[in-house]
C-alpha cells in the first residue's frame, strides 16, 4: 500500500474515533438527542401548555400513568402527581402567565444511563401586580429510558 493511501486510511481512523469519543463523551455536539434536549423541550411544552409534548420527556411511568386514562379510567394516580411537586417547584410564586425563558444549560454530568443537568433559566411572570422576571437554577435528574432521555427529577438550587 502506497504512503497517501495509508495517510488517507490514517486520517479516516483518527476521524472516526474521534467522533466516537465525542460521542461517547456527549452526543448533543453531533446533533444527537441527549438530556439538554429533554430540558429545552420540557421547556417549550411548559411554555406552551402542551401537556402531552411534556409527557414525551418525563419519566414514562408518568406518561404510561396518564395515558391509562382510557377504559375504566385506569390511572395510576401516584405517577400522575408525581409531575405536580416538579411543576411546583419551578413555578411556587407565579400568580399570573408564567414563561420559562433564556435556557442556559451550566453543568451537565453523564454516567452510564442517569444525568444531571444545572440549568438555568428566567421565569417570566405577567400578573396583576405587571411583569416579574425571577433567575432561576434547576438541578434535573435525567435518565436514559427505551424512549430518550426522560427527566425523573428536578430541584430548584437557592
Amino acid at each position: 500500500m502506497n504512503r497517501p493511501v495509508r495517510i488517507a486510511i490514517g486520517g479516516i481512523l483518527f476521524l472516526a474515533a474521534s467522533l466516537a469519543v465525542v460521542y461517547f463523551i456527549d452526543p448533543e455536539i453531533l446533533g444527537f438527542p441527549g438530556p439538554g434536549k429533554s430540558i429545552a423541550t420540557f421547556v417549550k411544552a411548559y411554555n406552551d401548555k402542551d401537556i402531552n409534548l411534556m409527557l414525551t420527556v418525563v419519566d414514562s411511568r408518568i406518561e404510561r400513568g396518564v395515558n391509562g386514562i382510557g377504559g375504566l379510567l385506569g390511572i395510576n394516580s401516584k405517577n400522575v402527581f408525581e409531575i405536580i411537586p416538579m411543576l411546583a417547584a419551578i413555578s411556587a410564586n407565579a400568580t399570573g402567565s408564567t414563561q420559562l425563558e433564556n435556557l442556559r444549560i451550566e453543568r451537565k454530568s453523564t454516567s452510564g444511563d442517569m444525568a444531571s443537568v444545572t440549568a438555568t433559566m428566567d421565569e417570566h411572570v405577567t400578573g396583576a401586580q405587571g411583569n416579574q422576571l425571577t433567575p432561576l437554577r434547576i438541578l434535573f435528574t435525567v435518565k436514559h429510558e427505551d424512549t430518550g432521555w426522560r427527566i425523573h427529577g428536578m430541584q430548584l438550587i437557592k
